[in-house]
C-alpha cells in the first residue's frame, strides 16, 4: 500500500510550502481553461460582437491577446527587479492576482453589443493572471529543492489541469443543463446567462485558491540593497547584458520565446477557429474539458520520463509532436478532427510548459529569480503576442484563419532548433558559481 508522505514526496509535495505554491496553478488555470480557451472567445464571437462581420470576432480577439501580452512583457521585465531588490515576489503576485480577479468578474455584467467594454476587461484580466504568474514562477527556485524542480513544476501544471477541469465542468453543465438551473437554453439565449455566470464562478475560484501561496509560502530573501523603479528601469537597460553571463539559459529563453509562442496561439485561438468552422459550442466544450483531464496523467509521466531521460529530451519530443498538431489543425474540417486535435494537445502541452518552466529555473541564479523570470514571461509573452498578433495579420491578408495555422509551425520548428543546442549541465554549474557570488540580506 502507497504511503500518502511517500507519494507526496514522489510529486514533490511533501512540504507545505511547496503544496501551497502548487495550488496557485489550480487557481489561475480556471482563467485560462474557462475565460481563455472556452469561454470568452464564443462569447465574443455570439454576444459581444454579435453585430460585426463574420470571421471580426477572430481577428479583434487575436489583436487583443497581442496587445495585453505586449503590456506584460514590458511590466515583467520591469517589476522583476524590483521584486529581487525589495522582497515583492508573493507581494506582486497578489497585486496582479487581484486586478485579474476583479476585471474577471466584470465580465458578468456585460451583454450584447458591449464590444469594446468587454475586449478592454479581458485585456485586464489577461494582463493581470499573466503578470501574477511572473511572480508565482520565480518562488519555484526558491520553494523546490535541489532536483525537485522538474517534478514540482510539472505537478503544478497537473494540479492546474484538475483545477482547470473541475471549473470548466461545471461551466458546461451550467451551460448544457441551463434549463435545469431556471437558464434559458445557451442556443436560444441572446445574452447567454450561463457563460457569463461561468465568469463569476472564475473569479470565486481564483481567489480562493489563491490564498495558500500567500499566506503559506515565505517571501524568499531579497537581494543585498533595495530598488526603486527609476533604479530598476536602469537596471532593464543592462539585464541583457547580465544575461549574457548565462549563455545556456538565453538560449533556453530564446527557444522558448519561439515554440511557447505556438502554444500560446494554439490556446488563445483554438476556440474561436472551432466556431468559424461551424463546431458546435457544446462539442467545443467537452473538447477542452477533455484535454484538462488527458492533460494531468501526461503532465505526471512525461515528468516521470523526464528523471529518466531528461527534461530536454522531453520538451524535444513535445515541440515536433506540436509540428505535426499545427500540420492536422491546417486541414482540419471536421468534429471528430477536433477532438483528436485537442486531445492530441492534452498529451504533451503540460509536459513542455512545465518542463520548460523548470529547465529555465535550473540555470539561472536563485537570487535573481524575479528578474530572469521577468525575462523568461518577457520571451513568453512576447511570443504569445506575436502568435495571436501574426494570426490576427495572416487572416487579414488571406481572409482565413486556416491559412494563418501554417504561420505556427514555423515557430515550432524554430524553438526546437534552438532548444537542440542548449547545454543544460553547463547551464546548471554556471547558475551555482554566480549563486555563491551574490549577497543577500
Amino acid at each position: 500500500m502507497v504511503q500518502p508522505k511517500g507519494f507526496l514526496a514522489r510529486l514533490g509535495i511533501d512540504r507545505r510550502e511547496a503544496r501551497a505554491w502548487a495550488w496557485y496553478d489550480w487557481a489561475n488555470s480556471a482563467f485560462y481553461t474557462v475565460v481563455v480557451t472556452a469561454v470568452f472567445p464564443q462569447f465574443l464571437a455570439k454576444v459581444l460582437a454579435v453585430e460585426l462581420p463574420e470571421g471580426e470576432a477572430a481577428r479583434l480577439y487575436a489583436l487583443t491577446n497581442a496587445i495585453s501580452l505586449a503590456f506584460v512583457a514590458l511590466g515583467a521585465l520591469l517589476l522583476g527587479a524590483v521584486a529581487d531588490a525589495n522582497g515583492w515576489r508573493r507581494r506582486l503576485l497578489s497585486l496582479f492576482a487581484c486586478l485579474g480577479i476583479l476585471a474577471t468578474a466584470g465580465l458578468f455584467f456585460l451583454g450584447p453589443g458591449d464590444i469594446v467594454p468587454g475586449l478592454v476587461l479581458y485585456a485586464i484580466a489577461n494582463f493581470g493572471v499573466a503578470m501574477s504568474v511572473v511572480f508565482y514562477d520565480a518562488l519555484l527556485p526558491h520553494v523546490a529543492r535541489s532536483g525537485e524542480e522538474d517534478q514540482l513544476s510539472s505537478t503544478g501544471f497537473a494540479f492546474g489541469y484538475v483545477g482547470g477541469g473541475l471549473l470548466l465542468a461545471a461551466a458546461v453543465g451550467l451551460a448544457l443543463g441551463a434549463p435545469h438551473f431556471g437558464l434559458t437554453p445557451v442556443a436560444e439565449d441572446p445574452s447567454m446567462l450561463a457563460l457569463r455566470i461561468g465568469f463569476l464562478f472564475v473569479a470565486v475560484w481564483w481567489a480562493l485558491f489563491s490564498l495558500p501561496v500567500l499566506l503559506l509560502v515565505p517571501e524568499p530573501p531579497s537581494v543585498a540593497g533595495t530598488m526603486g523603479f527609476r533604479d530598476a528601469i536602469q537596471q532593464v537597460r543592462s539585464v541583457w547584458g547580465e544575461l549574457r553571463q548565462y549563455p545556456q539559459a538565453l538560449m533556453m529563453l530564446i527557444a522558448f520565446l519561439l515554440y511557447s509562442d505556438g502554444i500560446n496561439t494554439i490556446i488563445r485561438m483554438s476556440s474561436i477557429y472551432a466556431e468559424e468552422l461551424g463546431i458546435p459550442l457544446e462539442s467545443t466544450l467537452m473538447v477542452f474539458l477533455a484535454i484538462q483531464f488527458v492533460g494531468v496523467p501526461a503532465t505526471l509521466l512525461l515528468a516521470k520520463l523526464a528523471t529518466r531521460i531528461g527534461a530536454k529530451r522531453v520538451v524535444m519530443g513535445g515541440v515536433v509532436a506540436f509540428v505535426g498538431i499545427t500540420a492536422f489543425g491546417f486541414q482540419l474540417s471536421s468534429e471528430l478532427d477536433f477532438w483528436m486535435l485537442g486531445l492530441s494537445v492534452g498529451c504533451v502541452m503540460g509536459g513542455v510548459q512545465a518542463l520548460s518552466r523548470s529547465l529555465f529555473a535550473r540555470m539561472i541564479p536563485r537570487q535573481k529569480s524575479g528578474e530572469f523570470f521577468g525575462l523568461f514571461a518577457l520571451g513568453e509573452k512576447v511570443g504569445g503576442a506575436l502568435g495571436p498578433g501574426l494570426f490576427f495579420l495572416a487572416a487579414d491578408v488571406f481572409d482565413s484563419s486556416r491559412m494563418a495555422i501554417l504561420v505556427i509551425a514555423v515557430f515550432f520548428l524554430a524553438g526546437g532548433f534552438l532548444l537542440s543546442k542548449v547545454d543544460v549541465a553547463v547551464g546548471e554549474r554556471h547558475a551555482t558559481e554566480a549563486e555563491a557570488r551574490i549577497p543577500t540580506d
